[in-house]
């Protein structure tokens, strides 16, 4: 009977990537050090690439069909409401306070568009909302107020003291 004979070890080392991740150079002019793609993975303080930790369910958003289209992290200036906002498949738009754990699901409004994503900013300690469809509204962290003779623009930005709007269906070339 021949005895096998066993394989060799083999040693991979494998380039730390402390330069970083470069997205816009082409993978094959990157130095050794940086990396041109990463997925599922972190890079620590050393710059090694570890996995990246699981996901973990906290909490349940409406019914089982329901899913999250768009999403928005406010605190408002004294920080005294931290909040995360979200728009669902089912038109509605919730909030949950935030701490370790998500709170629970509030609706500030219902029969919202199941389609169209939400653009948010935040001025004037409120966050404003937009998706040209359904009317621009503001929340303050306690109270919603729309705007029923505002344009319904799909995007909105800050820019200095002002709240541009854009996108307004029949008047895509204008910004209010």
């Amino acid at each position: 009977m021949a005895r096998r004979r066993g394989s060799p070890e083999i040693l991979l080392e494998l380039p730390s990537f402390h330069g970083g991740v470069d997205y816009d150079t082409d993978p094959d002019k990157l130095p050794p050090h940086v990396a041109s793609e990463i997925f599922q993975m972190l890079l620590d303080e050393l710059g090694n690439a570890v996995q990246r930790p699981g996901i973990e369910l906290v909490n349940t958003v409406g019914a089982a069909g329901d899913r999250v289209i768009s999403a928005f992290f406010f605190i408002n200036s004294d920080k005294s409401k931290k909040q995360l906002i979200i728009h669902t498949s089912a038109g509605a738009l919730k909030y949950a306070n935030m701490g370790s754990v998500p709170g629970a699901w509030t609706d500030i409004a219902t029969g919202l568009s199941t389609t169209a994503r939400m653009s948010f900013v935040v001025f004037l300690d409120q966050v404003w909302m937009t998706n040209g469809v359904n009317d621009l509204r503001s929340w303050d962290g306690t109270t919603q107020t729309t705007y029923a003779s505002a344009p319904k623009g799909k995007f909105i930005a800050l820019w200095k003291d002002t709240l541009w709007q854009a996108g307004v269906t029949g008047s895509r070339d204008r910004v209010y």
